[in-house]
């Protein structure tokens, strides 16, 4: 978009809140704005609502830093002409290629700016950088550019994605910093160029052209591809209020967003979700017109939506017309508000560290270990998650750990994760199996209203068929269903009664803005929801909600007038979690492995193609290794040409459930020595995880069925209390090791038939 010296546009130019249009040419955020002066190296990157929002601000090295992260810009700039360009995801590093000539080029692999700012140094003060050599197609680049420009010596830099290169920036006499062998082949290769312009014979030789060096055969046991499968870290409660009404102005504003009146409107940019507060605020100054229970709710929506700035990732609301006259026309909405679920900074800081063990524990640390060998490119690393911001967040922040990374978590979050719908089809279990997990949610309502001790031997083997350890003690603590969930109710009545005291004192914050009116509002609404007065049942779905929520108020908002209800409120749900949520994905062994591979037999494909595509990767495009590390920088690495790969899936508990009654319940069990360990577990905790590894051995021939072999490993992340349990998600335990590679495909291809 050009503009005049007073800023003002010479083209059709349009902003929104997710996009620009130039000359009615629309790009969605994120994308990349480039000053159209070459003097300006000021380059900006603007990010989508959905994923917090704000801008990076790209800049020529000033000590460590070469990029800042501002989260509250989210506009662009009108002071000069720019080019607006799609920002390209990579794995967070580039090339950056220097020529001298058409059939010359140097290139070295850097952390892109575009991650974390953090300029990476060596010990004399320099930029970190490894040689490395292009791929035929990357130097056919290079030639082009060249001869294209007319400019022998330039420097361009590469964005790779997956097996494709792009440039994304030229420059013209650049040159590479601190390399001797490169300052003799461009003094000879300059010093040749300037005398055949003159027409004079060389009196030197040129530089010889590079020529790749057989290298010795790889020998001994290496990781080829790791895999893992990871729950996301500790979140706030979620919550919802349902509201329903009849009020022109609502429903004026449902017309005004609705695609028809039977269209459902959801709301979740910063836009709306403002225009619908301002709405909620005037329908609270008409309260001497509403019921009490409207008062409440909507007073309740205002301070929900109010508690942070509006970032997109943490609250959403839908509205769904539930009623029309004989004209056709909404004379009625139900209006939903979600919000909470949302990763806390312990979350953070746990997916973090987790990452950092990762680093420092599964990968061979020969030759640098990880960092170096994903900076060279030679780590095939792609991050998938599932739509949920709490998700997203925690791979973010895994991978910061993961490679060692600074600052915020939205630019890592834009580079190095996936969130295209194949992935979230993948990782999400929304409507797999539904009807057959509600009719087994109806069957352990039944059971768990009952009002007798079900400790004997014939009601375990009922309601605990496949005779897991966890489940039969989880049942014995029970002893009588009823009684249990009678005591739990009244212990939610008594901290109800405890807060309604100190707010009646006055409103105020609690932990991650939230108000104590707020918390209060969340504790009476699990009491009046856990029992229905009218049937005389227990609802026993309230069960992790109300787990959930004591673990989160002893770990974040404990008190001394708080803790004793709520700690005895978590003894009380502990054994019915326990019980409940993994009967949820099956009763008998039948059920949980049907439910299993209803859930998770996309991601078992997915995990099967990436152990094949491994094995089968010869790393050769057009006759050369096409990731390879330059030979003047891989003399203490053991095997320039092996490329890691490494995926992992960032997901919910429900489908970590699913992949483990697979593993548990199959009718070819691969996991002969790990199913007591599993049986023993006493519930998927944040930042569970199952973890795949593949090896390789070089030591046997490569048509030996046990050259390639599969590792299985499982964590239960944290759960309950620091005090309780395993308080260290780092730990991996082997649930079974060295499966030959053909054993593990054959299992995969059973289970997803």
């Amino acid at each position: 978009c050009e503009r005049d010296e007073q800023g003002n546009p010479i083209c059709d130019f349009h902003e929104e809140e997710e996009f620009v249009s130039v000359n009615g040419v629309k790009i969605k955020k994120p994308f990349v704005e480039k000053p159209i002066s070459a003097e300006d190296h000021n380059i900006y990157i603007y990010y989508p609502q959905n994923v917090g929002g704000g801008s990076k601000r790209l800049f020529r090295k000033i000590g460590d830093r070469s990029s800042s992260f501002h989260p509250d810009i989210s506009t662009v700039r009108r002071d000069a002409s720019y080019i607006y360009e799609e920002f390209i995801s990579t794995a967070g590093y580039d090339v950056k290629v220097y020529t001298v000539g058409p059939n010359y080029a140097h290139a070295e692999a850097r952390k892109s700016p575009a991650l974390d700012g953090k300029v990476e140094r060596r010990d004399d003060g320099k930029e970190q950088r490894y040689p490395i050599v292009l791929s035929g197609a990357e130097k056919d680049i290079a030639k082009m550019i060249v001869q294209v420009f007319g400019q022998n010596v330039c420097g361009f830099d590469l964005l790779r994605v997956d097996n494709t290169a792009y440039v994304c920036d030229v420059n013209g006499w650049s040159f590479v910093k601190g390399s001797d062998k490169y300052y003799d082949d461009a003094s000879s290769l300059l010093t040749w160029i300037i005398l055949r312009r003159f027409n004079r014979s060389d009196p030197i030789k040129s530089p010889k052209p590079y020529v790749d060096v057989p290298l010795p055969a790889s020998t001994g046991v290496e990781l080829r591809c790791l895999i893992a499968i990871i729950r996301h870290g500790d979140r706030t409660p979620k919550q919802k209020i349902k509201l329903q009404s009849g009020d022109p102005s609502v429903l004026d504003f449902f017309k005004s967003k609705s695609g028809g009146p039977k269209s459902e409107v959801k709301l979740k940019s910063a836009v709306h979700l403002t225009e619908f507060l301002t709405l909620v605020r005037t329908l609270c100054t008409r309260s001497s017109s509403l019921d009490l229970e409207t008062q409440d709710k909507l007073s309740q929506i205002d301070k929900a939506l109010s508690q942070h700035r509006f970032r997109g990732i943490n609250r959403k609301i839908q509205i769904k017309p539930t009623q029309l006259n004989e004209n056709g026309e909404v004379t009625q909405v139900l209006i939903v508000v979600k919000w909470g679920g949302e990763i806390t900074a312990l979350g953070v800081e746990q997916a973090e560290r987790l990452g950092h063990t990762f680093r420092v524990n599964m990968y061979n640390s020969e030759g640098g270990g990880l960092l170096r060998l994903h900076s060279t490119m030679r780590h095939d690393l792609k991050i998938y998650s599932s739509d949920e911001g709490r998700v997203q967040m925690t791979a973010a922040a895994f991978a910061k750990g993961l490679l060692d990374m600074d600052g915020e978590l939205t630019p890592i979050l834009m580079t190095m994760v996936s969130k295209d719908e194949a992935a979230t089809r993948m990782l999400d279990d929304s409507g797999k199996e539904e009807a057959s997990r509600k009719a087994i949610k109806s069957v352990l309502k039944e059971a768990l209203n009952q009002d007798h001790e079900i400790s004997d031997a014939l009601s375990l083997n009922q309601l605990a068929p496949t005779q897991s350890v966890t489940l039969v003690q989880a049942l014995k603590n029970i002893g009588n269903p009823r009684q249990a969930l009678s005591r739990l109710r009244e212990g939610v009545l008594e901290l109800c009664q405890i807060l309604a005291t100190q707010l009646h004192e006055g409103d105020r914050l609690v932990y991650g803005n939230e108000t104590l009116a707020l918390m209060y509002a969340r504790w009476n609404k699990l009491y009046a929801s856990l029992y229905n007065s009218s049937k005389d049942v227990f609802d026993i779905s309230k069960i992790p909600d109300i787990y959930d929520c004591a673990t989160y108020d002893l770990l974040h908002n404990n008190s001394e007038a708080l803790h004793n209800p709520l700690y005895q409120i978590y003894e009380l749900t502990v054994p019915l979690e326990n019980y409940v949520v993994p009967q949820e994905y099956g009763i008998t062994q039948s059920d949980k492995l049907q439910i299993g591979r209803g859930i998770s037999s996309d991601l078992w494909r997915k995990i099967s193609s990436d152990f094949r595509n491994s094995a089968a990767d010869k790393f050769e495009i057009e006759g050369e290794s096409q990731i390879r590390l330059d030979e003047s920088d891989a003399r203490d690495v053991k095997t320039p040409t092996r490329r890691v790969k490494t995926r992992l899936y960032f997901t919910s508990e429900s489908l970590l459930h699913s992949l483990i009654n697979v593993l548990s319940y199959s009718e070819h069990p691969i996991l002969p020595n790990g199913l007591e360990v599993l049986s023993t577990v006493p519930g998927l905790g944040f930042l569970t995880q199952v973890v795949l590894t593949m090896h390789e051995n070089n030591d046997v021939p490569f048509d030996d069925p046990n050259r390639f072999f599969v590792s299985i490993m499982y964590s239960d992340g944290i759960h309950g209390l620091p005090r309780q349990g395993n308080s260290d998600p780092l730990s991996l335990e082997p649930l079974q090791q060295n499966i030959p590679l053909d054993h593990f495909m054959q299992f995969v291809d059973e289970i997803t038939v």
